[in-house]
């Protein structure tokens, strides 16, 4: 396991400009200079973009800025953004290749908020562990500049659902389907996932009224199964953010407490399933302690809620687990 771990690590530490914006979990430290206040208080349906300039290892890059999403749009001062590259305007910089990309920001001001960004972030690099059929993620310490004001805070981007598609294969759907289409093995093994972190906010198979496919889950369709691909973690219990309820049509009073909405499946595949993730155990604490910036107190309650978890998974088979599938 140590010898896993030290590769992985060497892997993670190949330089961005020389593996990809992606290939590597060093953040980079970056400006975005243009009109921030501006932006961040656009509430109009599509928002504009508005002109940006990102700088990032001495290299300016021209990229068009707007805010995105629903809830943080209208509920934090500093919503997500979608950066919007022109791929022939990046060439040289760590961004090179990049078209649009989810810029995930704090949703207000304080160490609370920083610290979120932060656990959300960690929550997408768990499940890069289990599964390469996950977002990349790369963190940034950002500062975003507005004429004269300016100020600095921890974010990440997520990788493009093209570039998803592009790396794993396969064809990115939009159309509802049946549960049965869902791989077994990736389907519960995401599961798991969820429920390692508290998260109920998601849906494999279908999306909210008006949309057809799906809440907060990318399904891609690979050699005749559906893999379902997991992102927007913010609600989960692991981050715990202010503006996150427990969900009373799930019986959960507080979002940290933690339910199983994964579907049922054979023994064989749930065995297979839990068995990477007891596997990825020391892997994953160990992707937790190396990310450094995170406050003593952040850690330490991270550290507990994951504990906590593979305590549960480690009892009969984690059966307390899978009895709440449907």
């Amino acid at each position: 396991m140590r010898c896993r771990i030290a590769f992985l690590i060497s892997i993670l530490a190949v330089p961005a400009t020389a593996a990809g914006l992606f290939e590597s979990s060093d953040p980079l430290t970056v400006a975005l200079e243009g009109p921030v206040r501006q932006t961040f208080r656009d509430k109009s349906d599509p928002a504009e973009e508005r002109d940006f300039v990102l700088s990032v290892d001495s290299v300016q890059v021209p990229v068009k800025v707007r805010p995105r999403g629903n809830f943080r749009r209208a509920n934090c001062r500093f919503p997500p953004l979608r950066l919007n590259f022109d791929k022939d305007l990046v060439s040289g910089a760590p961004f090179d290749g990049q078209d649009k990309l989810k810029l995930v920001t704090h949703c207000e001001v304080g160490l609370e908020a920083n610290a979120n960004v932060m656990e959300e972030y960690f929550a997408y690099r768990l499940l890069n562990l289990l599964t390469d059929k996950s977002f990349r993620v790369r963190r940034l310490h950002i500062t975003y500049i507005d004429g004269r004001q300016s100020s600095s805070h921890h974010a990440f981007v997520i990788e493009s659902k093209d570039a998803l598609v592009a790396r794993i294969g396969g064809q990115l759907l939009t159309e509802r389907f049946a549960s049965r289409e869902l791989d077994a093995h990736h389907m519960t093994l995401a599961s798991l996932f969820h429920y390692a972190i508290g998260n109920t906010d998601f849906s494999f198979i279908s999306g909210p009224a008006g949309d057809d496919c799906c809440h907060n889950s990318s399904p891609v369709a690979i050699d005749g199964r559906i893999y379902s691909v997991p992102y927007d973690f913010d609600r989960a219990g692991i981050v715990n953010v202010a503006y996150a309820a427990g969900n009373p049509e799930l019986g959960i009073r507080d979002v940290r407490d933690r339910r199983f909405r994964g579907f049922c499946t054979s023994d064989a595949v749930w065995n297979e399933a839990l068995g990477n993730v007891m596997a990825a155990r020391d892997e994953v604490f160990a992707a937790l302690d190396g990310i450094d910036g995170l406050q003593t107190k952040t850690y330490k309650k991270m550290r507990r809620y994951l504990e906590g978890f593979y305590r549960i998974a480690a009892r009969n088979d984690a059966a307390s687990i899978r009895k709440r599938c449907r």
